[in-house]
């Protein structure tokens, strides 16, 4: 690893501890050469974009800055946000928007972000090339399938509104997780939306390599 690298990840390390002090519940190290024990909940199950925590942790970079971190799987961001709501964990990684929607509800719970992680949203619309949606007008009268806490799924209206696409103009099908993939894979919906870099390998170990993104 270069030096750039270990910066990054070093300043994360360090994010870590500004966010901990911002926690609902404060923690507060007796002897400054104490580790802080932090609860940290991922959106999801150990996959790429948990490698930078991941590998925080590998490295010790946490416990260079005096922090003893515990990172737990996930699933969902809307359970992330809630775990960290309920102070069951200290700090988690979820969907800016299942943030926002948490906050909306719950405008006491002083919840708030502290580090962005993704660039853009990961989430996306899967179709199978040979359905011939080519483009956002062409999910028109189709069939989605998502669980109800999808990002994509929750993004819909917004995104239908965006590409002048009525928000009823497709049908949802509410599925867990972990079949989501397979619906489309044996051509029982048109569509799934998920995050690229989950659905996409999953596709892909159905036998589905070559998918697109509209």
């Amino acid at each position: 690893m270069n030096a750039g690298k270990r910066f990054t990840l070093k300043k994360l390390a360090t994010l870590c501890t500004v966010a901990a002090c911002l926690s609902l519940q404060p923690l507060i190290a007796t002897d400054v050469q104490a580790s802080t024990p932090i609860n940290f909940t991922l959106d999801w199950r150990f996959e790429g974009p948990s490698a930078p925590f991941l590998m925080a942790l590998d490295k010790g970079y946490f416990a260079e800055e005096g922090l003893s971190v515990t990172i737990d799987s996930g699933n969902g961001s809307a359970g992330a946000v809630t775990r960290v709501a309920t102070g069951a964990y200290d700090m988690g990684l979820a969907d800016f928007s299942a943030l926002v929607e948490y906050s909306a509800a719950n405008p006491d719970a002083g919840m708030q972000a502290v580090y962005m992680l993704y660039n853009h949203t990961p989430a996306a619309v899967f179709t199978l090339k040979e359905s011939g949606i080519d483009t956002p007008a062409d999910l028109a009268g189709k069939t989605l399938a998502a669980p109800v806490f999808d990002a994509g799924r929750k993004a819909w209206p917004a995104f239908a509104a965006h590409n002048g696409l009525a928000v009823d103009s497709v049908s949802w099908q509410s599925v867990d997780p972990a079949i989501r993939e397979t619906l489309l894979a044996r051509r029982q919906v048109d569509g799934i939306t998920g995050f690229y870099f989950t659905s996409l390998l999953n596709l892909e170990a159905r036998g589905l390599p070559w998918m697109r993104l509209p």
